[in-house]
């Protein structure tokens, strides 16, 4: 990568796909870094960037002090840059090593082994009832929908459509959307319960973030995976967002946290 790259870092590698948001730099920093400053330095518009490395603090080998940041800033959590920071250290690390917390300022990722690919368990977030701002429904085109929740951590707004919505029709205008400056709004997760049994559907857009549509929205299942399996009644689930990319993943969601199968993620190079 053509970058300015400060001292501290020993190794950075890029994941992803260029041209849609879907690129992660990791960066994997010796100790004492200033994750901020390299954030600054990195420069990268069109990209996220996770910036992790060796805790000091830790006994365990396994524990990594991780950050993430997008081109506004720096992020609570990203699932598919988890992904990504893992692959990075498991290839770095003996194969005796096969799990690594990724802890993070606000929250901790868990990655380990599994086969050819990993798992990865999120937190859990709860949700509470919200009322959707009536110029976001009217931009997204929305006539009607079951509830409406939101996270206020995360500042994040899940809209659970009618069944059988074809969420694939709404087309929202990014640059009016993204304009709209609500107060605890920084995504927006429309989902929509599948047709098979313990499936569900969603789309994820985060304009607020320079990010019209994240083609690989892992975390927004820190979200989906509580609020479906209250909803659905099953632990064991299917998360299927409807992209461009059309990742699926395999959810078990516990009262520690949700586990998400990526291996798909792997396969696609996230």
């Amino acid at each position: 990568m053509e970058h300015s790259k400060p001292s501290v870092i020993e190794v950075a590698v890029t994941f992803g796909r260029a041209g849609d948001g879907g690129l992660h730099d990791v960066v994997v920093a010796l100790p004492g870094h200033d994750a901020e400053e390299i954030w600054c330095r990195w420069g990268g518009r069109d990209r996220l960037l996770v910036v992790t490395s060796p805790s000091e603090k830790a006994t365990e080998e396994s524990v990594y002090d991780t950050r993430w940041f997008s081109s506004s800033g720096e992020i609570e959590l990203c699932g598919s840059g988890a992904v990504a920071a893992a692959r990075v250290i498991f290839s770095r690390t003996a194969a005796g090593m096969d799990r690594v917390c990724l802890r993070g300022i606000h929250h901790n990722i868990t990655a380990v082994r599994a086969g050819q690919g990993l798992r990865i368990r999120l937190p859990n977030f709860d949700t509470t009832v919200c009322t959707l701002p009536s110029y976001v429904q009217d931009q997204l085109g929305i006539a009607e929908l079951v509830t409406c929740v939101t996270n206020h951590e995360l500042r994040t707004v899940v809209v659970q459509l009618l069944n059988g919505t074809d969420i694939l029709s709404v087309e929202p205008d990014f640059g009016q959307l993204g304009a709209m400056r609500h107060k605890g709004l920084e995504a927006l997760i429309l989902t929509v319960q599948g047709k098979d049994p313990g499936v569900f559907d969603y789309r994820y857009f985060t304009p607020w973030h320079g990010l019209d549509e994240s083609p690989v929205a892992v975390s927004a299942n820190a979200l989906l995976g509580p609020f479906w399996r209250q909803r659905l009644n099953q632990s064991s689930l299917i998360g299927r967002q409807l992209s461009d990319l059309m990742p699926s993943f395999r959810l078990q969601v516990e009262a520690e946290g949700t586990w998400v199968d990526s291996k798909s993620l792997l396969n696609r190079e996230y």
